[in-house]
């Protein structure tokens, strides 16, 4: 029996990423989920890329599954090549039952890329001073003022 090899090469062959920009609302959503701790992503890792635990943190990466990243990066023009800042997360529902180092273990992830990374963070930074707001009141103002 012959086997056609044109069928056979595609299945072997890796798919190269692919991105879409991020909407606003899906980055001001994103950003809350990970104020609220519901979002894991290299930013949570000490040491952030340069530290191999995120190979065995987020296993499709340590499985070659982002190795056309570099592709993507080089060849899309939305994006400065290897200079692109390169944030990959997962929500904290998706964790396997195991950790390792007390990281959680993820088998899919979520890439986050260019000035989508700068937004997301922007809004997180922006929720934060809320929050810190909110928690220590406002200065020069009292209960009565808001009180009828």
């Amino acid at each position: 029996m012959e086997e056609n090899s044109q069928e056979k090469t595609s299945e072997t062959e890796p798919e190269t990423p692919s991105y879409d920009i991020r909407s606003d609302e899906e980055l001001r959503k994103l950003a809350v989920d990970i104020v609220a701790g519901n979002v894991f992503g290299t930013w949570s890792i000490d040491g952030g890329w340069s530290n191999d635990i995120v190979r065995s943190v987020f296993m499709v990466i340590g499985l070659g599954g982002l190795s056309g990243l570099i592709e993507l990066l080089n060849n899309d023009p939305r994006f400065d090549g290897e200079n692109t800042k390169v944030h990959v997360y997962e929500y904290m529902s998706e964790a396997g039952p195991r950790s390792i180092n007390g990281y959680p273990i993820f088998m899919s992830l979520n890439l986050l890329l260019g000035d989508d990374v700068d937004k997301v963070f922007e809004y997180a930074d922006e929720l934060l001073a809320k929050e810190e707001e909110f928690l220590n009141g406002r200065e020069g103002e009292s209960t009565e003022d808001y009180c009828i």
